[in-house]
C-alpha cells in the first residue's frame, strides 16, 4: 500500500511544479549573443531634442520577445522594430538591453518612411519577469524608447515521484540511467583550472545518455573550498549554483548526498575536514569518537543547520532555492553513513538516527525525494531493511562493489546477493531501488602490453551482464562510478588511471560508451512519461572555456 506522502508526491510529479517562484533580472547566461555596447550616455529632454534630425521622426515601432512564456535555458530572441515617419534618413543607433545594461547595438541609417529591426539573442535562467529594453540613440541621446518583457518558467516544471516501485514523471513511469562524474572535476576543488573541469563532465554525461548525476554536497577539504556549516561557503555555493544550471541545461537530474560518511576510509587530518562525519565530530565539544556523530546533540545540531544552509541556497544565477528545483530530484541523507569499522559489526541499523534526521529533511524539502545513501551490502556495513523501512525514506539506496580491486566476490554469490537486495527493495520494503553506485575496479600496475584493453573488454561484459538483470528487475534508477575525462585526466590535471581505479573515460573508453548508451536507451523506451528527454547524440566535443563570472561579478549584477 501507498503511504499518504507517496501519494502526495505522485500528485504533485503530474501536476507540475506548483506555485510561481518569483525572479528578478537575470544578467547571467553563457549562452548569450550580441555586440555589448557601451554604457548609456545621460538621457535629457533637452539631449533628445538637440540630437533629432531635422525632419526624420524615429519612433520604435515594437519590440517583441519569442518564445514567450519562455522556460529556464531557453535562448530568447528579442526583435527591435524602428520606423521613420519623416521625410528625411536618420542615423543613429538600435540598442537592446536588458534593464540594466546594453547587450546588443548596432549603428543604423533608416531611410524616410521605412523600418528597421535588430535581434537580440540572450539565455534567461531566472525565473520570474524578464524585462527588456529597446532604445532609438544618436550622438548619445535617447530618441525613443519602449520596454516588453517575458515570463520565464521553472525548467523542468515537474518533480520526480513515486509510484510503489517505479518512479513517475508527469504522466508515466520515469526509469533513469547516469553516472557519478569525478567529484575532482564537477567541482574542481582545489584545482587552478577548474573552470575548465565541469563543461567537459556534463559533455561526457550527454555523450552517455544520462538522465540522472549524483553530485556530492560535501566531502571537499576546507582547504579546497569545502563546505560547513555557518562559515564562509560562497565558493562552494558559486561552483555548485553552476552545477544545477548546467544539468538544467542538458536534461540531467541531480541525487545529490547532503554529507559523506566514509569514516572508514577517510583520513584527512582534522583541519581540512568539512561536510562529512569526521568533519562533525572534530567540531563537537561532546564527541568523540566517529560513531558518536550519530547520537551526539551537538552532532545533529551542526547536520541539521548545514541541511537548512544547503536546501534554502538560492542558486545565484536562477533565482530559485535548491529545495524548490526540480532538477534536483533527490536528497540522500549521507554518501554511505555506516558506522566505524562497520564490518566488525552485526547487522547495525541507522534507524534511530534516519528518523531523527530524514523528516528534518523532508519538512524543508517534501517535493523532492529522499533516500539514505548507505552502502546497502553486505549487511554486516548496514541494515539494509531496517535503515529504508521509516516513512521518511522515499527510495532504498544500494552500492555495489564485487569486482577486482574491491570485495570480488564469485559470480554466483554476487547474482544471488543482488537479487537479495532487489527482493528486499520491492518485495519486503516495497520502495524503488536507486542503484547508485557500480563498476569494477582497473587492475593496473601491470607491465603486459593490452591490460588495458583486456580489462576494458572483460569490464564491458560484466556492465551488459548487469544492466540486463536492472531491467528485468525493473530497477528505478542507476549511476555508473565514475565518469571522467581522459583529455582533462591526462592534460589539465596531468596523471593518469591508477591501479583500482573505477574511471571511465567518455571520451576514449568507447566500448563502455556504447554499453551505457543500450542501457540509457533502454530505460528511455521502457520509462512511460511523455516528458523524458531524448537520447543525445553519440558525441564529444572538446568543450569551449565559456568559464562563468566570478562571485563578485555575479553580485555587482544582481544588486
Amino acid at each position: 500500500m501507498v503511504s499518504d506522502r507517496l501519494s502526495r508526491r505522485r500528485m504533485l510529479a503530474a501536476a507540475g511544479l506548483a506555485g510561481a517562484l518569483a525572479g528578478c533580472t537575470d544578467l547571467v547566461g553563457d549562452g548569450a549573443s550580441g555586440t555589448t555596447a557601451p554604457s548609456d550616455g545621460t538621457d535629457t529632454d533637452s539631449t533628445d531634442a538637440e540630437t533629432a534630425t531635422p525632419n526624420a521622426a524615429p519612433r520604435i515601432a515594437d519590440i517583441s520577445i519569442a518564445p514567450t512564456p519562455a522556460s529556464q535555458t531557453d535562448i530568447v530572441t528579442v526583435t527591435l522594430t524602428a520606423a521613420n515617419d519623416g521625410s528625411a534618413a536618420f542615423d543613429g543607433e538600435l540598442v537592446i538591453g536588458n534593464g540594466e545594461s546594453p547587450i546588443a547595438s548596432e549603428p543604423v541609417t533608416i531611410p524616410a518612411g521605412e523600418t528597421t529591426s535588430v535581434t537580440a539573442e540572450r539565455e534567461v535562467l531566472r525565473v520570474g519577469e524578464r524585462r527588456f529594453e529597446g532604445a532609438i540613440r544618436r550622438n548619445g541621446g535617447r530618441v525613443d524608447r519602449e520596454q516588453a518583457s517575458v515570463q520565464v518558467q521553472g525548467s523542468p516544471n515537474s518533480f520526480v515521484g513515486v509510484d510503489g516501485t517505479s518512479l513517475t514523471l508527469d504522466d508515466g513511469t520515469f526509469y533513469l540511467s547516469g553516472a557519478n562524474p569525478s567529484m575532482e572535476f564537477t567541482l574542481g576543488f582545489g584545482h587552478p583550472h577548474h573552470d575548465r573541469l565541469r563543461p567537459h563532465m556534463f559533455e561526457g554525461l550527454s555523450r552517455v545518455g544520462a538522465t540522472v548525476a549524483r553530485v556530492l554536497a560535501g566531502n571537499a577539504p576546507i582547504e579546497y573550498g569545502g563546505p560547513f556549516p555557518g562559515e564562509d561557503n560562497s565558493e562552494f555555493f558559486s561552483r555548485f549554483d553552476e552545477v544545477v544550471v548546467r544539468a538544467k541545461r542538458r536534461n540531467v537530474r541531480l541525487a545529490v548526498p547532503i554529507i559523506s560518511g566514509a569514516p572508514s576510509y577517510r583520513t584527512d587530518p582534522a583541519e581540512n575536514l568539512a561536510a562529512d562525519v569526521p568533519g562533525f565530530v572534530h567540531r563537537s565539544d561532546t564527541a568523540e569518537k566517529i560513531n558518536d556523530f550519530y547520537h551526539d546533540e551537538q552532532c545533529l545540531a551542526l547536520y541539521k543547520q548545514w541541511v537548512e544552509e544547503l536546501l534554502t541556497h538560492e542558486n545565484q544565477f536562477t533565482g530559485v532555492e535548491y529545495r524548490n528545483d526540480p532538477t534536483i530530484m533527490l536528497w540522500e541523507l549521507g554518501n554511505e553513513v555506516e558506522y566505524y569499522k562497520a564490518w566488525e559489526r552485526d547487522r547495525q541499523t541507522l534507524r534511530p538516527w534516519i528518523e531523527e534526521v530524514g523528516p528534518f529533511v523532508q519538512e524543508l524539502a517534501g517535493d523532492q525525494l529522499l533516500t539514505t545513501g548507505i552502502h546497502g551490502w553486505p549487511d554486516s556495513r548496514n541494515n539494509f531493511v531496517e535503515d529504508h523501512r521509516p516513512d521518511c525514506i522515499d527510495v532504498c539506496s544500494l552500492h555495489w562493489w564485487v569486482g577486482r580491486a574491491h570485495y570480488d566476490l564469485p559470480a554466483d554469490e554476487a547474482a544471488a546477493l543482488f537479487d537479495e537486495k532487489i527482493a528486499a527493495a520491492h518485495e519486503t520494503i516495497g520502495k524503488p531501488l536507486w542503484f547508485s553506485e557500480y563498476n569494477w575496479g582497473y587492475p593496473g600496475g601491470g607491465d603486459a602490453e593490452g591490460i588495458e584493453d583486456e580489462f576494458l573488454e572483460t569490464r564491458n561484459r560484466k556492465l551488459r551482464r548487469l544492466h540486463d538483470r536492472l531491467d528485468e528487475a525493473d530497477v528505478a534508477a542507476t549511476a555508473v562510478h565514475e565518469l571522467t575525462s581522459k583529455h582533462v585526466l591526462e592534460n589539465i590535471i596531468e596523471r593518469h588511471r591508477e591501479t583500482g581505479s573505477t574511471e571511465i573515460y567518455a571520451d576514449a573508453d568507447a566500448g563502455t560508451v556504447e554499453e551505457l548508451r543500450r542501457y540509457a536507451r533502454i530505460t528511455r523506451e521502457k520509462s512511460t512519461s511523455s516528458a523524458v528527454p531524448d537520447l543525445p547524440p553519440d558525441e564529444y566535443t572538446l568543450p569551449e572555456n565559456r568559464g562563468y563570472p566570478s562571485n563578485e561579478r555575479v553580485r555587482s549584477w544582481l544588486r
